[in-house]
């Protein structure tokens, strides 16, 4: 399958680059009008939808490019699962702890995906298991929907 286009991530940066503008403008107008404190406010929050943009907006495209991806459906076997811990310590000493889940299907015709699992799935699908995987994948990235237990 080719690459889709994420047309919704686009439209929200859009949207993101376009109130940014029309903050700025207000804040010009502002000032024309010699309205110093309010060109302050505009340009303020210009500036604050800039910075916040930056950490925003991919996560956004990456969010929006799992909503458009068609959903497949194959039998698959549940055969290894695996959890990642990453620690990390502030200067203050205080730590920071994640941990992610992760199970590896193989599909029919022996190709393997990997995807990360949110808690109650990883402990709920046994290794070994046979199932309907449903899942939405494009190049790198594969989004898991849900499996079924085969009965």
């Amino acid at each position: 399958m080719g690459k889709k286009f994420n047309w919704l991530g686009w439209l929200s940066i859009t949207l993101c680059v376009l109130i940014m503008l029309i903050l700025f403008c207000f804040g010009k107008q502002m000032e024309k009008m010699e309205y110093i404190n309010y060109r302050n406010y505009f340009y303020s929050a210009a500036t604050l939808a800039f910075v916040v943009s930056f950490a925003v907006i991919p996560y956004i495209y990456y969010l929006t490019l799992g909503v458009l991806l068609p959903v497949k459906q194959e039998r698959a076997s549940a055969i290894f699962k695996h959890t990642r811990v990453s620690r990390t310590v502030q200067e203050g000493g205080s730590t920071t702890t994640t941990t992610r889940q992760y199970i590896t299907f193989e599909l029919p015709d022996g190709s393997r995906k990997v995807f990360k699992v949110s808690t109650p799935q990883y402990y709920t699908i046994l290794e070994a298991e046979r199932g309907l995987l449903t899942y939405k994948e494009q190049g790198k990235h594969t989004y898991f929907v849900d499996f079924q237990r085969q009965v």
